[in-house]
């Protein structure tokens, strides 16, 4: 199956805090396999704040459905406001 990276921009939750990312690894040891959210790269730059996705799957679609399905179950008060081919350019901090 072919990979596919895109970036997701999320408000309504701090990415880079403690809470947040206990969510995210207590979300991904659910998993036997690899989680999709493991799969991602945090950051925040100037207040944007977004996860760099790189999943395996059978589209484009099945990546990105797979990882929101991921990303509202663990972080249930985010909001995707994009989602984007590719990686951000930019600087970024990452975590």
């Amino acid at each position: 199956m072919p990979w596919f990276e895109f970036t997701v921009v999320i408000e309504g939750v701090d990415l880079l805090a403690d809470a947040t990312l206990e969510a995210i690894d207590e979300h991904s040891s659910q998993f036997l396999e690899a989680a999709p959210l493991d799969a991602a790269t945090y950051s925040s730059d100037g207040g944007t704040q977004r996860a760099i996705f790189d999943l395996e799957a059978s589209t484009f679609n099945a990546a990105v459905k797979i990882a929101l399905a991921a990303l509202s179950e663990a972080l249930p008060d985010a909001s995707i406001t994009s989602i984007t081919p590719g990686r951000h350019p930019g600087r970024v901090d990452i975590l």
